[in-house]
């Protein structure tokens, strides 16, 4: 074909094939990661795979899971692969999916445990994936073969569901500013993974007491304490001996105390609240029945009654119930 082509003021026609003409290579872009986290399920939770499974994304970036032989691993785990990851925010990335894990343990109503460790990127065909990796592109040989699983009968990808419900929640949203919260989510990820239903039912009561932080009474009640404590510095002044010792350790309690709710008025507290937010019928019946699995850890504790498994599941559906209504799902 024809051209003109211009260099100054000269100007003038050259013939080219259109196959030879000159294209200018894109400009080459940046290498992109892919993140690699081995999760496991509690014990009785199995990975199974599945097919045709839609393309998903955590906060922008393809993500998929993938199943491992447990006949090579020794167990029943499987891998979070975030994809398309520029190598400056891998390790954001991998700090938001280890926190949206646990948020996504309460839409799950289980928790999945990653695989504990700082982020290794890796170069080679080689990769051992026991810990947490990045490495460039997308394919890791020796590593992956299989599709989206199914955990425990139902889709692997609700998991992945949950990941995303997570990541726009009001818990991650403001995850800087919520310490207690966090400890409890940490919990909760780790419940199912206890020996026993003691273990399990003790460390679901830890979560229902990091939640139902004790408020101020009213302030009559307040007005009553403080001409008790009065009462009792007069008492102080004109005793002496044990008398003395013990109306020094009353009125040390009355100060850290009997100023804020009891632990069980928290709990029912919080229940009622969790309960209208979800729209039920009797939030107060919530309640009552939330101060009643809570009595139950003092016998357990106290006095070594083992705990029944239908208030075990009663007490992590309590639980779910309290954390849904902190984290905002």
């Amino acid at each position: 074909m024809s051209a003109r082509c211009r260099i100054g003021r000269a100007s003038f026609d050259v013939s080219v094939l259109e196959k030879d003409v000159f294209r200018p290579e894109p400009p080459m872009s940046s290498p992109t990661f892919s993140i690699l986290l081995k999760i496991f399920p509690p014990k009785g939770f199995a990975f199974y795979k599945a097919k045709d499974a839609e393309e998903m994304e955590f906060l922008g970036y393809p993500i998929d899971v993938w199943p491992v032989d447990p006949d090579l691993a020794g167990d029943q785990a499987a891998y979070l692969k975030v994809r398309g990851i520029p190598r400056a925010h891998a390790q954001d990335v991998f700090e938001n999916l280890k926190t949206c894990l646990r948020i996504a343990a309460v839409g799950m109503g289980f928790g999945v445990q990653p695989k504990q460790g700082d982020l290794n990127f890796v170069e080679g065909e080689l990769v051992d994936g026991g810990q947490p990796i990045a490495f460039e592109g997308e394919k890791a040989p020796g590593i992956l073969d299989g599709s989206v699983m199914h955990v425990n009968g139902f889709d692997g990808r609700n998991l992945l569901h949950c990941l995303n419900e997570a990541s726009g929640s009001p818990a991650f949203e403001n995850r800087e500013a919520g310490a207690r919260l966090d400890l409890a989510l940490e919990i909760y990820e780790s419940v199912e993974f206890e020996a026993t239903a003691n273990a399990r039912f003790v460390s679901l009561t830890s979560i229902v007491e990091i939640l139902a932080e004790p408020r101020k009474r009213p302030q009559a009640c307040l007005d009553v304490i403080d001409r008790a404590m009065a009462e009792m510095d007069r008492l102080v002044a004109t005793s002496d001996g044990e008398t003395k010792e013990a109306l020094n350790r009353m009125r040390d309690s009355a100060s850290m105390n009997w100023k804020n709710e009891s632990i069980n008025s928290s709990v029912k507290r919080l229940a009622i609240e969790a309960s209208e937010a979800a729209g039920d019928e009797d939030p107060r019946a919530f309640g009552r029945e939330a101060t009643r699995l809570y009595g139950i850890r003092s016998k357990l504790v106290h006095r070594g009654e083992s705990v029944s498994e239908g208030d075990l599941s009663a007490m992590r559906k309590l639980v779910n119930r309290l954390l849904k209504h902190a984290v905002g799902l």
